[in-house]
């Protein structure tokens, strides 16, 4: 005979950090749980780097794009579908290239996992058509998108630009298409 579960409520204390931290995202699995912390640097005024440093955490700290991706993700319920997407002055900011595109999708894939899809678009150049790619193992999904746009299918991947449209207008026309 099985015995019902029951629920308990604990809660992971730690101390200390909170002045240091400006956002927080997690992701759980059958097995794990992970924190994501966004830490303040660069402002001398809020920013603890020398303290941060010393805090008895395991952490990775993650490069500037796969930070700015994480933050700016977000989770469109009814395609099951993380989506991100970020300005040319954003990728700037980040010193962005497409090796630390390439990094940021592995960061991302892992938050998001493998059954989930993933949609990043981004403008890399100031003037140029906004970029995107598109990870699903859905092919409705893949083609819905090519739809839409000029790009290419290759495997799981939908790897497509728009021309006369900007990446702030693309949200609502790619949910539109799917």
């Amino acid at each position: 005979m099985d015995t019902p579960k029951k629920e308990k409520t604990f809660v992971v204390s730690l101390k200390g950090v909170a002045p240091f931290v400006s956002r927080v995202c997690y992701k759980k699995d059958e097995k794990d749980l992970k924190l994501y912390f966004t830490i303040i640097v660069g402002d001398t005024k809020n920013s603890h780097n020398s303290e941060i440093a010393q805090l008895p955490l395991e952490a990775v700290s993650l490069p500037p794009l796969s930070g700015k991706l994480l933050t700016k993700l977000e989770y469109w319920g009814d395609k099951d579908l993380y989506c991100a997407t970020i300005s040319s002055q954003e990728w700037r900011d980040c010193q962005a290239d497409t090796l630390a595109l390439k990094e940021s999708i592995k960061h991302l894939q892992e938050y998001v996992g493998q059954k989930s899809s993933l949609l990043l678009m981004y403008e890399d150049e100031e003037g140029k058509p906004p970029k995107g790619l598109l990870w699903s193992t859905k092919k409705e999904m893949r083609q819905g998108i090519l739809r839409v746009s000029s790009g290419q299918e290759r495997g799981n991947w939908a790897l497509f630009s728009f021309q006369n449209q900007s990446v702030a207008t693309l949200p609502t026309l790619i949910r539109e298409a799917l």
